[in-house]
């Protein structure tokens, strides 16, 4: 086997410090109060990253790693409103346009009912040439 068995000095490290973090993911009960590790504070003197709700350690690379997929579906949500606005506008030009439509079509019924109707009395036949009596 390569290596012998033996754990790397980094993997006992790894597995102490992950025995000291929590998870961001994880429900902790500090204070008699659940906190799901939403806030993250950095301490950069430490090199090291705690809750400010509940003071627990996290591990950095997991809170780096959730606020990169935060951002991403930010970004995703924000191209979708932004599709989703332009679908809207484009149907409020559209609504516009059918009203100018049916204001156009009713000014015009309105002129036509004010006209008087043409019968064969109030008609004056046009000819050429000679009027026929």
């Amino acid at each position: 086997m390569p290596g012998g068995g033996k754990v790397s000095p980094a993997k006992e490290s790894d597995a102490e410090m992950s025995d000291n973090v929590e998870r961001p993911f994880e429900l902790s009960t500090k204070r008699g109060t659940l906190c799901g590790h939403w806030q993250p504070v950095v301490c950069e003197s430490e090199r090291s990253v705690s809750c400010k709700a509940c003071g627990a350690p996290l591990d950095p690379i997991t809170v780096l790693v959730r606020m990169a997929k935060h951002r991403e579906r930010l970004m995703f949500e924000g191209q979708h409103l932004r599709t989703e606005i332009n679908r809207l506008a484009e149907r409020v030009d559209e609504l516009k346009r059918e009203e100018r439509n049916l204001k156009s079509r009713a000014r015009r019924r309105s002129a036509k009912a004010l006209e008087p109707e043409a019968t064969p009395e109030n008609v004056v036949p046009l000819y050429r040439g000679k009027a026929r009596s």
